[in-house]
């Protein structure tokens, strides 16, 4: 997704939850666009993530491990 000039990497679940994939000060996570690249459909993956989603400000929850 293209937002402002700026590439938002997302996963989309099986249950329709988007997620979006950034690297991340907080954590210590600066790969993120290498994670997001090595993800292939169809395969069972695990996350971990914070955040929730609030669709009128336009906010997604962060995966922060992959």
């Amino acid at each position: 997704m293209v937002r402002n000039g700026f590439m938002d990497f997302m996963i989309i679940s099986d249950e329709r939850k988007h997620f979006k994939v950034k690297n991340n000060l907080w954590f210590w996570k600066w790969n993120s666009t290498e994670d997001w690249h090595t993800l292939k459909e169809g395969e069972t993956n695990y996350f971990w993530y914070y955040g929730y989603r609030i669709n009128f400000l336009g906010l997604f929850p962060n995966i922060y491990y992959l």
